[in-house]
């Protein structure tokens, strides 16, 4: 209908009990099930969900001049800032979605140093408003069981209550809260590969870093490649974390992980 008759909704999902066991997903992982592509992720126009890199406190309860990626999408979408209302700090075992939200604003740049407003958007895709997906990853300490587990399930909650075919993201947790690029990207696809039918495709933005989105292909090809399961990358990055709290002197993650893939 017309723009006056939008509905906005707010809708807050706690999955305790829902949460698949990670030691049990047979499951291969089948690297179409990703696109990864070297624009910003307003480009993947035919996605239907945009995930929110969230903070666990919804945009950190407050407007002020900084440029992380919620709050560069919530400057563009500014009706999503009515969640800050509604939503307490996330619980370790909740989602938020966003359905509504239209986005008014352009931009360019992807911090404080460069963000910049350049004039309205022009929507490509104007039947079609983007679901937001509140996901927060953890801020530290990446490589515990239980925080492995506390973001694999945030992003299969939200993968999952969103009902969104294609969904577009990308560095998760990887900007203030400092994780590493290749393992946020192997958890969001664990979790698009056990959505079997409810993800057709992750659309996966690496902000311009041509080497790492050559590196974040070759890595889905080779576990499609060398039939690795969810559980099976589950496993090796359980067993990094153990092996990172034991020894100062463990190779970086992207290493440690072409050595597993080598390995007869």
């Amino acid at each position: 209908g017309s723009d006056d008759q939008r509905e906005i909704s707010i809708e807050r999902y706690l999955y305790a009990g829902e949460q698949p066991d990670w030691e049990k997903q047979t499951i291969a992982i089948n690297a179409s099930k990703v696109n990864v592509f070297v624009g910003r992720m307003e480009d993947a126009t035919e996605a239907q969900g945009f995930v929110d890199f969230a903070n666990k406190q919804i945009h950190i309860h407050m407007i002020f001049p900084s440029a992380t990626q919620e709050e560069i999408l919530f400057s563009c979408c500014p009706e999503a800032f009515l969640a800050i209302l509604v939503c307490e700090t996330l619980q370790p075992d909740e989602v938020v979605i966003l359905r509504g939200c239209k986005r008014f604003v352009d931009y360019r740049g992807f911090d404080s140093e460069s963000f910049q407003f350049i004039g309205s958007y022009s929507d490509p895709n104007p039947g079609c408003i983007q679901d937001i997906l509140v996901m927060d990853a953890c801020p530290g300490d990446y490589y515990t069981r239980q925080n492995i587990d506390h973001d694999l399930n945030k992003a299969w909650g939200a993968f999952a209550k969103a009902n969104d075919q294609i969904v577009v993201t990308g560095k998760w947790g990887c900007g203030a809260f400092g994780g590493d690029p290749v393992f946020k990207f192997l958890q969001q696809l664990c979790v698009a590969s056990i959505h079997v039918d409810k993800i057709k495709r992750l659309d996966y933005s690496v902000c311009g870093d041509n080497i790492l989105m050559d590196q974040l292909k070759d890595l889905a090809q080779q576990l499609e490649t060398k039939s690795k399961t969810v559980t099976d990358v589950y496993q090796m990055m359980i067993k990094y974390g153990e092996s990172s709290a034991l020894c100062s002197s463990v190779p970086n993650f992207s290493d440690y992980v072409n050595r597993w893939l080598n390995a007869v």
